[in-house]
């Protein structure tokens, strides 16, 4: 079984993290450069300043393992913990191979990257046998509680470079939604929401409301559901409630105008569009109704 870092002293490690009654031998300096919070406990008047031994109540052995590995330099550590294999290196994870369109890609699989068409959005390329892989939701979902967790930790000592690093990795899961991603791209919304990553948000806000047909007409929307179904009973603030009712107004708006336009130059309105421009103005009048009532569910 391989040994875990920081399990025992290594090169000249001055201090202990007491985590869950188990010890992680660290060197005081590094934790102090990284962290004001160590640097006050390992260099101020606390008692851990001389004894060189924190125990940290009420936090995870592995969440702390894992943020000394983003710390330390000789450490090449991401985000996410343990994720970044494929089905086949991992199988327990479930993460599924991308699909290649064409000869050449499938002919030189694992000996050089894909071509766009075949690296699909949110495909990675495992570094142990080169090829492309999607986290499976489990995965996407639990990484998602990872960061959040991280970000705390990051927040509560003070570790900026950290707190960065994860509103970098928010943005870049929301550029990398595709058309299947719409449950997924809530959740990444309310989290991004609860570390105040905006740029998170309003990528989402936009994917969401793109991808869905619908504000609140569940006949014409695919099985996932509507918008007001996607917004029911998940943990999104009144603020970004309203954002994603202005951006689906705006899309039933500019559904409007294409077909008043055609009526004006006098291009033909088949019984689609018409169909399409009464379930445009049904909608809007589901959005004005709800937009005058009170936003209570996350009071």
């Amino acid at each position: 079984m391989t040994e875990r870092p920081f399990s025992k002293p290594w090169q000249n490690s001055d201090a202990v993290l007491i985590v869950e009654d188990r010890e992680l031998h660290v060197h005081s300096m590094i934790l102090s450069l990284a962290s004001p919070v160590f640097d006050s406990m390992f260099n101020g008047s606390f008692k851990e300043a001389e004894s060189k031994r924190v125990e940290l109540a009420g936090k995870s052995y592995d969440l702390l393992e894992h943020l000394l590995k983003i710390i330390y330099p000789n450490f090449e550590c991401g985000l996410e913990i343990k994720t970044d294999l494929c089905g086949n290196c991992y199988p327990e994870f479930s993460n599924s191979k991308t699909t290649l369109s064409c000869i050449e890609c499938r002919k030189n699989q694992g000996t050089r990257p894909f071509c766009g068409t075949c690296r699909s959005p949110g495909a990675e390329q495992c570094p142990k046998c080169k090829q492309y892989f999607k986290r499976s939701d489990r995965r996407r979902f639990q990484h998602l509680e990872n960061l959040e967790k991280l970000y705390q930790l990051s927040q509560e000592y003070l570790i900026e470079t950290l707190r960065q690093k994860i509103h970098r990795e928010f943005v870049q899961l929301s550029q990398a939604l595709d058309s299947t991603d719409k449950n997924y791209a809530m959740e990444l919304l309310i989290s991004a929401e609860r570390l105040d990553c905006q740029e998170a948000v309003a990528n989402c806000s936009r994917y969401v409301t793109r991808n869905t047909e619908s504000y609140g007409i569940d006949e014409i929307c695919s099985p996932i559901g509507n918008l007001k179904d996607l917004m029911n009973g998940k943990g999104v603030s009144s603020q970004t409630r309203i954002k994603l009712k202005g951006l689906m107004v705006e899309k039933r708006l500019s559904e409007i105008k294409e077909y008043c336009n055609n009526t004006f130059w006098n291009k033909p309105n088949n019984e689609i569009d018409r169909y399409k421009l009464n379930d445009a103005i049904k909608d809007l009048h589901i959005i004005a109704k709800d937009m005058t009532m009170f936003e209570i569910e996350d009071e």
